[in-house]
Parts: structure tokens; C-alpha cells; sequence
């Protein structure tokens, strides 16, 4: 839809990194220090160090998105949104949701995924557990995701057990977390101060390397 809407007019931004294009520019944007999402990929990136993943590229857009990896997948990420439902009717998405997992893809990648999305939503959260019904678009993708998995999979049982609150991964995914803020002040930190924009993996293992990530200051 986003791209039929480009068709006739030209982007005034366009990600270098991921490819993500958009109306608005840097210079409409005033709130450097106040990015939304900037919790949800800060999440993210610190799963992907708890689980000894390989970090990928955080790039930052104007219109209030984001994407954690889309540089290296080559997929632009869209802005998501809120609708609430309740509770049965979350229930109900657990039990409708369909397995899907995209050709091509291994499971280890889901898996993954599954990891970074519960994380961004519980840090974006302040890292308190997240209510399907307030982010039902995000937990109907996970439970499709879920369902995929083969039984051999860590999280398939996950899946089976039939809770939509998905409560066992939310609780790994806390442990993991341990209520760790500091990246997305470094990340925001570096927004503010230098407007940096895309974040390398080079990038993220300098803020990691920090004294004050490391405890050391």
C-alpha cells in the first residue's frame, strides 16, 4: 500500500540502510531526545547480546520508525499500531492463528524473532509483561510464528500450552532483560548529541564496550 501511495511522488527521505522511505524529513523533527520506538529496538539489540546473536543494524526514521536488521534483510519495517481487544478476544487469535513461517527462512530465524519481538514490546513496556489485548497485531504475529515451530524447538511447547499471554516467554525474556535501560539512554544519547541516525554493529559494540554499560562508571 505504502509503496502504490509513493507511486507519483518522490520521498523526501529515504533510509540509507534499510531502504525505509517516507514523507517527512530530520528537519521537520525537533524531539531528538524523545524518539518513539527507540525503547522497542533498544530491547531488541540487548535480547540479541543476552542471547549471544550477532548484532545487526539499528536505523532510526524521521516519521517515528525504526527497524532492528532490516538493513540486512533488506525489509523496511513499518510503524505499528495499537488496538485493544480483550482478553477472550485475544484468546481467540491464540486459538485461530495459523502456523507461517516465510520460504527460505530457518528456524533458528524465527526463533530469533520471536525473542526480539517479545523483548522490544516488554522494553518498550518498561519492562513490565505486555497484555495481548493492548498489543494484539504484535502477539497474533507471534503466535503465528509460534505455531510454526517443530516440536524440537525450544518454544513450540510454548505455543502448545495455549496461554495468550505467552507468560513462559515473557518471563525468560525479563530474565534475560533484567530491567537493563541503559542502551536506549546511550542510544538516545547519541540521537541527541551527534543526531546519529543508523547504527552499525560496529556502533552498537562501541556502547556496549562503554564503562557505562559495563558497570564500570
Amino acid at each position: 500500500m505504502a509503496e502504490h501511495m509513493m507511486d507519483d511522488a518522490t520521498p523526501n527521505f529515504i533510509c540509507p540502510a534499510c531502504g525505509h522511505f517516507c514523507a517527512t524529513t530530520w528537519g521537520d523533527v525537533d524531539l531528538w531526545d524523545e524518539f518513539p520506538g527507540l525503547a522497542y529496538m533498544s530491547g531488541q539489540v540487548l535480547i540479541d547480546v543476552r542471547r549471544h546473536n550477532p548484532l545487526m543494524t539499528l536505523c532510526l526514521h524521521p516519521d517515528g520508525s525504526g527497524s532492528y536488521g532490516g538493513a540486512e534483510a533488506g525489509v523496511p519495517k513499518a510503524t505499528s499500531r495499537t488496538v485493544l481487544l480483550t482478553p477472550d478476544e485475544a484468546a481467540e487469535l491464540l486459538e485461530a492463528s495459523e502456523p507461517y513461517v516465510p520460504e527460505g527462512v530457518h528456524i533458528k530465524e524465527v526463533e530469533d524473532a520471536v525473542w526480539r519481538v517479545m523483548a522490544g514490546l516488554i522494553a518498550e513496556n518498561a519492562f513490565f509483561s505486555v497484555e495481548p489485548q493492548t498489543r494484539p497485531e504484535d502477539f497474533l504475529w507471534l503466535y503465528d510464528r509460534l505455531a510454526a515451530l517443530p516440536a524440537s524447538s525450544p518454544q513450540a511447547d510454548i505455543y502448545a500450552a495455549g496461554d495468550p499471554t505467552l507468560r513462559r516467554l515473557q518471563d525468560l525474556v525479563m530474565e534475560l532483560l533484567g530491567g537493563d535501560g541503559r542502551l536506549e539512554e546511550l542510544l538516545a544519547d547519541a540521537l541527541a548529541a551527534e543526531e546519529q541516525t543508523v547504527f552499525t554493529p560496529q556502533d552498537l559494540q562501541a556502547l556496549l564496550d562503554t564503562p557505562y554499560m559495563r558497570g564500570d562508571g
